[in-house]
């Protein structure tokens, strides 16, 4: 209809105006549609809740609060893990957009959505008695490449379903980049094992130290299994210059940091980046005894992708912030990186809002 003509030319300038909408804004609109989802959390008729709309989860945050409220916490996380059986693990790391949606915020002060999670999480399984059900065989074996948190989400559901699961992983560790990224002082491999514990119970095999195309063909796999779920992740770094010595990617830091049990880094750091994983390899570099830690990020302080909590915990930490600057060169020094120039940004995004630096 919007194509159609009239001789009305108000009718007309209308019909521009929502096929442009709509064709600039797809996405949001079909997430209005086909997901009942506001991301500016406006549409109230959508959703029951501010902070279930904001949750990428989805969780039924109302209901296990209230579940809290009645005393029965292990009833409470069974809920939570409807939507997300890590739950543990995001009571401690979760960047907890629900509580900026929170309404009781409106009235007096926000309630401590994530702390509440955590709380009951810890408490249904330091009972030492919580358990699931699964329905029954079916017959069917599934083969995921990857134990990060797609590959466990994915493998809980379907053994809930009654699948059989193994689950292949490179490294010796499970939790992908929870494990290998997510810094030890904000989440432990203890915490992420005991939560993947609970799905072993329920049938899962999980097959650390086996890389696909080197340890197991990709052949075998799927000789063995009915489906295989490709749940590799993104552990791909980004990269200045590959023959600079102390010029290193954050998340190869990281993961050396956390899986190899890495001491040392340069006496001052500089990290470029503004998001979580700037944030983690800035304080892990301070705690390994970097005299001085500057970072360097396109955005704004408030732009920046990273969560407000991260930000402000880095800030008191001392390290210094540079904010609204790109890379414009990096000199080396006896194949090292010496200095660096940057660039003042002068706007980040275009006139339809997509990311374009200038």
């Amino acid at each position: 209809e919007l194509e159609e003509e009239s001789d009305h030319e108000v009718v007309m300038a209308v019909r521009r105006n929502i096929a442009y909408l709509i064709k600039a804004y797809e996405r949001i609109f079909l997430d209005h549609v086909n997901k009942g989802e506001c991301e500016a959390g406006i549409c109230y008729r959508l959703f029951s809740a501010q902070c279930i709309n904001a949750c990428p989860a989805k969780i039924n945050i109302p209901g296990y609060i209230a579940l809290m409220y009645e005393g029965r916490d292990e009833e409470a996380y069974r809920l939570m893990r409807q939507n997300n059986p890590l739950s543990l693990i995001c009571g401690k790391i979760c960047a907890r957009p629900c509580e900026s949606r929170c309404r009781r915020g409106e009235i007096e002060q926000t309630v401590g959505v994530r702390a509440l999670k955590h709380y009951a999480a810890t408490a249904a399984l330091d009972d030492h008695g919580f358990s699931e059900d699964k329905r029954p065989d079916n017959g069917k074996k599934v083969g995921i490449i990857g134990a990060g948190p797609a590959g466990i989400s994915a493998a809980y559901y379907l053994i809930k379903s009654g699948y059989a699961v193994e689950i292949y992983e490179k490294y010796p560790v499970v939790g992908g980049m929870l494990a290998l990224g997510v810094t030890s002082y904000r989440l432990d491999q203890s915490s992420i094992d005991r939560e993947v514990k609970l799905i072993e119970e329920l049938g899962l095999v999980i097959h650390t130290n086996t890389e696909v195309g080197k340890d197991i063909a990709f052949k075998d796999l799927k000789d063995k299994h009915d489906s295989i779920l490709l749940a590799t992740g993104c552990h791909i770094p980004n990269k200045f210059s590959g023959h600079l010595d102390n010029l290193e990617a954050a998340i190869d830091f990281l993961r050396e940091v956390k899986l190899e049990d890495r001491k040392e880094v340069g006496h001052k750091v500089v990290v470029i980046g503004g998001g979580d994983v700037a944030m983690d390899a800035a304080r892990t570099a301070l705690r390994l005894g970097a005299s001085s830690v500057d970072l360097v990020s396109l955005e704004t302080y408030l732009q920046m992708p990273a969560n407000d909590e991260e930000k402000e915990e880095a800030i008191k930490e001392g390290i210094r912030f540079h904010n609204g600057f790109g890379t414009k060169d990096i000199h080396e020094k006896d194949k090292k990186a010496h200095t660096i120039t940057v660039k003042k940004v002068t706007g980040l995004y275009d006139l339809n809002n997509r990311f374009s630096p200038v």
